[in-house]
C-alpha cells in the first residue's frame, strides 16, 4: 500500500551512475533509506537537487516494516528553502547538523515531536537572515533534549560542575572523569538556556563557540556507544575561521 508522508533528507550517496541510497526521517515511518535513481531530463521525478541535506519533502512510499530499502514512488517539495541551499554559511550548517542527524537517528522509529522540531528548525534558518551564530548550538541542544539525554531542568549555581553522565549540575563531584567545572561549567549552563528567541543574546567568541559544540558532541558520544566523530566538524571549523 502506497502511504504519503513528509520526509527530511539526511544523507545522500551516490550508488552506480545514476542512482543515490538516500536516508531520510520521515514523520510517518520515523528513519526510511531509499534507492532511487536519478533524470535530469525533463518531467524526470526524481532530480538530483531533491535530495540535498535538510531537503523538506513529501514522499509516496510503499512502506514494508522489514525491509532494509523503502521503494518511493513519488516525491515532490514539500517546502522550498533557496536560501538553506545557497547561502554558504547556512548549507556549512546544514552539512554539519545532517551529519548529526545521521548517526543521532539512525534506531528513531516515527516520533511526531522530533518530525516537527526538525521541520520547524529548517524552515526557521532557510527564513532568518541575521543572528543565526549560535543557531547550531540552540538546535543541539534541544536535539539532545528531545532524544531523551537531558533532564527537564537545568538550575545551575556559581561553583557547581556539570555531570556530563548525568546531564545534571552538582555541587559534588561524581568518581568518574566526565565532568565540566569552573568556567566550563557556567558555560554550559547558558548553552542549555539557549533558544531560537534568545540565542543572539548569548555573545561568544568563535573559540568558545567551538568548545560548546565539542561539549555537546561528547555529551553524545557518552549518552550513544556508536556515536562516532563527527567529520565534517573539521570542515565547519575551518569556514568560519575564514568568515
Amino acid at each position: 500500500m502506497l502511504t504519503k508522508s513528509k520526509a527530511i533528507v539526511i544523507k545522500s550517496i551516490k550508488y552506480g551512475e545514476q542512482k543515490l541510497v538516500v536516508d531520510f526521517y520521515t514523520s510517518s515511518f520515523g528513519r526510511m533509506t531509499s534507492v532511487v535513481k536519478i533524470s535530469e531530463k525533463k518531467g524526470g521525478k526524481f532530480r538530483k537537487q531533491y535530495f540535498q541535506p535538510l531537503t523538506i519533502l513529501t514522499v509516496e512510499a510503499e512502506y514494508r516494516e522489514q525491509s532494509a530499502m523503502q521503494r518511493i514512488s513519488d516525491v515532490q517539495i514539500a517546502a522550498p528553502c533557496p536560501s538553506l541551499h545557497s547561502d554558504p554559511v547556512k548549507m556549512t550548517i546544514g552539512l554539519f547538523l545532517a551529519e548529526i542527524l545521521y548517526h543521532v537517528t539512525r534506531q528513531e522509529s516515527d516520533d511526531e515531536g522530533l518530525f516537527a522540531f526538525l521541520e520547524h528548525s529548517i524552515l526557521w534558518l532557510d527564513a532568518t537572515e541575521s543572528g543565526i551564530a549560535n543557531f547550531h548550538i540552540a538546535f543541539l541542544v534541544r536535539l539532545v533534549g528531545l532524544l531523551g539525554f537531558l533532564p527537564s531542568h537545568h538550575e545551575y549555581h556559581e561553583g557547581e560542575a556539570f555531570d556530563m553522565m548525568t546531564g545534571e549540575f552538582t555541587s559534588s563531584l561524581p568518581l568518574h572523569t566526565h565532568v565540566l567545572r569552573g568556567d566550563e561549567a557556567h558555560a554550559m549552563s547558558n548553552v542549555l538556556r539557549m533558544n531560537y528567541t534568545n540565542m543572539h543574546l548569548f555573545r561568544m567568541s568563535r573559540q568558545q563557540r567551538n568548545r560548546c559544540i565539542e561539549m555537546i558532541l561528547l555529551f553524545c558520544r557518552l549518552h550513544l556507544p556508536a556515536f562516532p566523530e563527527i567529520k565534517s566538524f573539521a570542515v565547519f571549523q575551518e569556514f568560519f575561521r575564514n568568515v
